[in-house]
């Protein structure tokens, strides 16, 4: 395979040019802040008409597809992977004509982007992401709803609006039986009968392993959660929740990677249970007002690595975390000097007992 490099464009392609499988353009500067680039001519494309890959993930935003742009990309019918960045908020029709496309990601969305309801029909659709913003159904038919049918290959997406009962959660989500990773912005929805603020229930998804989840506005409580039991990765976003509902958290059996931020959880002082997060590896605390962390090290046996970025408040990390036999990295950015401090303790006692298997990074350490 040769390499091909033309006007910003990379191209990787067998013996004859008509015949290039994959077609990926590139944006290099030596001044990062140069936003400036040759604007793209999107109709070139379609001489390589047998294109399997294209990736213009990198266009800048002057440069990005607009409605006319995708009708042209809609005709490489050989498609299997499109990455593009978009300047427009609707992405036209012709796309569903892209009957062998398996991976759309989408950059540089400027807000709600809105999908045809035919790319929803492609029986080879696989992974559908988008950067920074959600997918919007807020002009699709009822018919559409109501006929919608299964999507089992479907194995990721990100990301869509979720609120308990709406159409979105009753036919399309119900119908995505297998796939495995899941962004989704969820909206508060609050049942008098039970005076509880129920959330979407994802219980029924028995493939789904990674769930990242942005809440929308300040979350009400208190509330109710539907994980699936299999779930390894969860991500929580300004959920805002007292610490007092993690529990809910903690008791799924197969948590190894935890990732709350920017205001996932409030609250002072977090005092964990026995019994939970019995599985967990990895935890990232980033951007938490937590002052105090009540916790040993039997309540988070299997941790590996821990990461505390922006908890400017976090007064010191438990001291029993050094007796966690798996714990080889502990990660502080933005933190306290007394947290840090807390952290080089643990270490120095490590090496004491000749385990010196644990590595410690920092930067950046507030003062008060």
């Amino acid at each position: 395979m040769r390499e091909q490099i033309f006007s910003g464009i990379c191209v990787l392609h067998g013996d004859h040019e008509m015949h290039i499988g994959s077609l990926l353009y590139y944006y290099k500067s030596d001044n990062a802040i140069n936003f400036r680039c040759e604007e793209i001519q999107y109709a070139f494309i379609l001489r390589y008409k047998f294109l399997r890959v294209l990736d213009l993930g990198n266009v800048r935003l002057g440069s990005c597809a607009d409605r006319s742009d995708f009708v042209n990309i809609a005709k490489l019918v050989h498609l299997r992977y499109l990455a593009i960045g978009v300047n427009t908020h609707e992405i036209p029709s012709e796309i569903g004509n892209l009957q062998n496309l398996e991976t759309f990601f989408i950059t540089g969305a400027l807000c709600e982007v809105i999908l045809p309801e035919a790319i929803w029909t492609l029986a080879s659709w696989r992974h559908m992401l988008i950067n920074n913003f959600f997918f919007s159904f807020k002009h699709y038919s009822q018919d559409f709803f109501q006929n919608f049918s299964q999507l089992e290959n479907l194995k990721s997406i990100s990301a869509i609006p979720l609120r308990h009962g709406d159409d979105v959660e009753k036919f399309i989500l119900r119908s995505l039986t297998g796939i495995q990773k899941l962004g989704c912005k969820f909206s508060n929805s609050w049942d008098d009968s039970t005076g509880c603020n129920i959330f979407p229930v994802l219980d029924y998804l028995s493939e789904l392993e990674s769930l990242k989840v942005v809440f929308l506005g300040k979350t009400l409580y208190p509330c109710k959660f539907s994980f699936p039991s299999n779930l390894k990765k969860l991500s929580m976003s300004y959920s805002r929740l007292p610490w007092d509902e993690i529990s809910i958290i903690g008791q799924l059996p197969n948590l190894e990677v935890l990732k709350l931020l920017n205001k996932a959880f409030e609250g002072q002082q977090r005092d964990m249970r026995e019994g939970e997060f019995q599985k967990l590896k990895f935890l990232k605390l980033d951007t938490l007002n937590i002052e105090r962390w009540n916790a040993s090290c039997e309540h988070l046996p299997f941790l590996e690595q821990l990461v505390v970025l922006s908890c400017q408040k976090l007064e010191v990390i438990p001291s029993s975390f050094g007796e966690i036999p798996t714990l080889r990295l502990i990660e502080m950015k933005w933190c306290s000097f007394s947290a840090t401090d807390s952290v080089k303790k643990i270490l120095e006692e490590r090496r004491d007992m000749s385990n010196d298997q644990l590595n410690f990074t920092v930067f950046g350490v507030v003062h008060f």
